[in-house]
């Protein structure tokens, strides 16, 4: 996603953010959240007020229950600088969900890897700590946690003893 603008719907809260954060990587900016309540979320940029006006709502919409973007104030004024530090909005909710087609491909893939594809995708360099663990997180969205395996154990367990006669299970 490229842009954000007035009547843009999304499914969800975490996808409005999610696009939000987005827009914000892929063009350098940062933002600071004003508001986070259940059904509003309001940002503004880090040099509001300063050099730059722009400011953001999404709201939850009752009628079509969806979040819509319901003001953006103007276009970023603020200089953009890329830098190849940790972005303070790339988070693990961002960085899962861009690796996850990865880690699904390839669940042995190198954490270097995941680095330089997040560096490319983001323009910004994401610490190997962050990213290992982020990759766990992705791991577990790809096919589920170790918890959720073990507690459909039983559930096999009497599948096997109905469809296989004589299956012993202690």
């Amino acid at each position: 996603m490229n842009d954000l603008y007035e009547g843009m719907i999304f499914e969800s809260k975490q996808v409005a953010v999610y696009a939000i954060k987005q827009f914000h990587f892929l063009h350098s900016f940062n933002f600071d959240v004003q508001e986070n309540k259940s059904d509003k979320y309001v940002v503004k940029c880090n040099q509001y007020g300063k050099v730059c006006h722009w400011r953001m709502r999404a709201s939850f919409n009752k009628i079509r229950r969806r979040w819509k973007m319901k003001k953006i104030n103007k276009i970023h004024t603020c200089k953009t600088s890329l830098i190849s530090q940790d972005h303070v909005r790339l988070d693990w909710y961002v960085i899962a969900h861009n690796i996850v087609h990865l880690v699904k491909t390839n669940p042995g893939i190198q954490i270097k890897t995941l680095i330089a594809d997040l560096l490319q995708h983001f323009g910004y360099t994401v610490t190997y700590k962050k990213v290992w663990t982020v990759k766990q997180k992705a791991l577990d969205i790809a096919f589920g946690s170790w918890e959720e395996s073990y507690n459909y154990l039983p559930v096999w367990m009497i599948v096997a003893q109905h469809f296989v006669p004589g299956t012993i299970v202690r």
